[in-house]
């Protein structure tokens, strides 16, 4: 019965049939009819190959016109059939960027991948299934049928008639000066097809100072190019890249492809920066007198640093301050440095990056922070004051935005330390961190704080403090809260679980960064860039940076509970999970699970009991067949719920599972397990327990699980 247990675990492979069986099991009608018109079904069964196979969909994105043409012309019909396939079996897990594949046509394809919406895409197209097996190969799903290019990025500018401007201003500037400064700048040395490019993201170019486009991208408007270049058309396909055409500033077309790059049609020229911050500053007479203050501070050079952003408040902002203040500002070198660093955060954010109630950490002595209000009515202001009044003045190392309203300071004669006070804002005026928490009407953890005796050690020392709401406390079962106020000692070590040693800022945060405790364990930051959540032990963090005198406060919506143990004592300690206990005991695997920074998706003791005798035998018969399936469970990253999203691909330490997320059914896997307790933290990562097991793809179609 061997060959027989060989059929049962490899599955896929044997199941799935040859290439065009597994074409026809997907449902590719469409190719498997143009493949037999080509006369290449018996190529296709003659060795081993990997399909590139558009879906029926994909084909009736074809003007009708294409396909009339390419059914009456077999060899054209075949070299394009051919562009799809290449020699061997190309998995997802051999795939990396720019990787260039030898097809059957002669020519190659590029294969990209964009790691932050988790997109792969093969000359623009893309993959929408991965790593179905044949007998002979691999298919790999597409959504567009893909074009073999005419020739690299030059080719495609000299056959377009509409791009010969273009192409006349590369061959007279060979190139040079400024006018290569310009053309550079609408190069990008890597490939971005459309599938890749997102909202708010930078694009460094060619040009000599490696300067940024920004993108804008959106449903109804398409994608835009520093607010105002459009992009017309789009991806097309080059053999060494893509090309990209510029009239404006929006991107109106997409993914142009050429053998050695990319093109995206754009409606606006870009103008390169005309210079550094310093040179906007001085070629602007009406920001004279924050020049001059530059210069008797000693910051020009602090201000040609790269990726820089200046608030610079106009002659008129000074002026509103008095001669009093300016007076003092002229006699405090100091007072002046603090101020004008004030003014300068050290990283570019552009205007569509801001949003409302954001802190932006500056750089003056302590790091504090300015407060942004953004509204669509009344733009940016800062510090509830200050407005801006012109955005994203573009410069080769940063953004420069001013604004006509300063802070307006009212001191007494001879108090320089009341303008200090006065005019750094949230520093000081936060207080010390009993009173930052109770000025954000933290009063639950205050009078918590105080029962524990916790008051007096907050204030000996610089701590940063991940404090709970009020509602966040609301969330405790009352009897949780009434046991904890009976037993002080809980109590303390509970908060003391929400305290760190030392200022930690929003900047300092890093995906899996451990922090130790003041209770002595640590807890853990975990950073989901694709929804902007940061969470500290499953704990969505919703505020950031309050600056108090002694260290820093975060504000959570959850209290956070230290954890019992690592992740295989939460197993050994519920009952409800014995059954995992013993076949992750029986297939050697305890000693993977006390790794770091991993996530288990846990199958109650009624989730195995679903799958019935017969496959549990099977279970304990086949060592590998159970440690693929546990495997498979098991992801080597920390995912707690706020940070799973829907159609989410996560990766295990088998294969992948796909993730439903709704607010109305919670978190389900694979369509049908569902996660019925989630963010039960572990010392080494979070466990979510699950109502049925999860079976990896390859076996899903097994006998070994009744399933033919």
């Amino acid at each position: 019965m061997i060959a027989f247990l060989a059929l049962t675990v490899l599955v896929q492979s044997v199941f799935g049939g040859n290439l065009v069986e597994v074409l026809q099991n997907d449902g590719e009608t469409t190719l498997i009819a143009l493949v037999k018109q080509a006369g290449l079904a018996d190529a296709l069964l003659s060795g081993e190959y990997t399909i590139f196979a558009p879906t029926n969909a994909a084909f009736s994105k074809l003007p009708q016109s294409t396909l009339d043409g390419l059914q009456r012309d077999t060899t054209a019909l075949a070299n394009i059939l051919k562009y799809h396939v290449v020699k061997g079996s190309i998995h997802k897990a051999d795939a990396s960027n720019e990787l260039q594949l030898e097809t059957l046509a002669g020519t190659k394809i590029r294969i990209n991948i964009y790691p932050h919406n988790n997109v792969v895409t093969v000359e623009g197209s893309k993959i929408t299934t991965f790593d179905l097996t044949a007998t002979n190969g691999m298919v790999h799903v597409i959504d567009t049928v893909m074009m073999p290019p005419t020739g690299n990025i030059v080719d495609l500018v000299v056959g377009n008639s509409d791009l010969s401007t273009l192409l006349s201003k590369v061959q007279s500037a060979g190139l040079a000066g400024a006018l290569q400064e310009i053309l550079e700048y609408h190069v990008v040395p890597h490939t971005e097809y459309s599938a890749g490019l997102y909202n708010r993201e930078y694009l460094r170019t060619l040009d000599t100072h490696h300067d940024v486009i920004r993108l804008g991208v959106s449903s109804t408007n398409g994608v835009y190019i520093n607010r105002r270049a459009h992009v017309t058309q789009a991806d097309i396909s080059a053999t060494n890249g893509v090309v990209v055409t510029v009239e404006g500033s929006k991107i109106t077309t997409f993914d142009l492809t050429a053998t050695n790059g990319m093109v995206h049609v754009i409606d606006t020229v870009m103008m390169p920066p005309t210079g550094n911050i310093v040179d906007l500053v001085v070629g602007n007479s009406d920001l004279s007198i924050l020049l001059s203050k530059v210069q008797s501070a000693g910051l020009a050079g602090a201000l040609q640093g790269d990726a820089l952003t200046v608030f610079a408040p106009t002659n008129a902002a000074f002026n509103r301050l008095g001669s009093h203040v300016l007076d003092n500002l002229r006699r405090d070198p100091q007072l002046l440095k603090e101020i004008l660093e004030y003014h300068v955060v050290p990283h570019t954010e552009y205007s569509a990056g801001l949003y409302n109630r954001e802190y932006l950490r500056t750089l003056d002595t302590h790091h504090d922070v300015i407060r942004l209000g953004v509204s669509s009515t009344n733009g940016v202001y800062i510090n509830r004051r200050a407005h801006v009044t012109q955005a994203d003045i573009s410069a080769t190392n940063g953004v420069n935005p001013y604004f006509s309203l300063w802070l307006t300071v009212r001191v007494p004669s001879n108090m320089l330390a009341l303008l200090v006070l006065t005019v750094l804002v949230q520093c000081v005026l936060g207080g010390n961190l009993v009173e930052v928490l109770q000025n954000d009407g933290e009063t639950t953890l205050i009078a918590l704080v105080k029962q524990a005796g916790l008051a007096d050690a907050l204030l000996s020392g610089e701590y940063t403090i991940f404090a709970p709401t009020n509602a966040a406390f609301s969330k405790l079962p009352q009897s949780t809260l009434d046991a904890l106020q009976r037993d002080t000692t809980a109590l303390a070590n509970i908060l003391k679980y929400h305290v760190v040693k030392g200022s930690i800022h929003k900047a300092d945060a890093s995906n899996e960064l451990k922090l130790e405790t003041l209770a002595g364990t640590k807890i853990r930051i975990n950073i989901y860039p694709h929804n902007n959540v940061v969470t500290v032990d499953g704990s969505k963090i919703t505020r950031f940076d309050l600056t108090a005198t002694n260290g820093m406060v975060h504000v959570l919506d959850t209290v956070m509970i230290p954890p019992g143990g690592n992740i295989v004592d939460l197993v050994v300690g519920n009952s409800d999970l014995s059954t995992l206990l013993s076949k992750v005991q029986s297939a050697g695997l305890a000693g993977a699970l006390q790794g770091d920074g991993i996530t288990v998706f846990a199958p109650t003791n009624a989730a195995f009991n679903k799958l019935g005798s017969h496959v549990l035998d099977n279970l304990r018969r086949d060592p590998q067949l159970l440690k693929d399936i546990l495997e498979y469970h098991v992801a080597p990253h920390t995912e707690y719920s706020a940070g799973l999203y829907n159609k989410e691909t996560l990766n295990t330490l088998d294969d992948f599972i796909r993730l439903g997320v709704s607010s109305t059914n919670g978190v389900r896997l694979n369509h049908q397990a569902h996660v019925t307790q989630a963010d039960i933290s572990a010392t080494n990562g979070v466990v979510h327990i699950i109502d049925h097991v999860l079976i990896p793809h390859r076996y899903r179609h097994s006998d070994i699980f009744g399933r033919k």
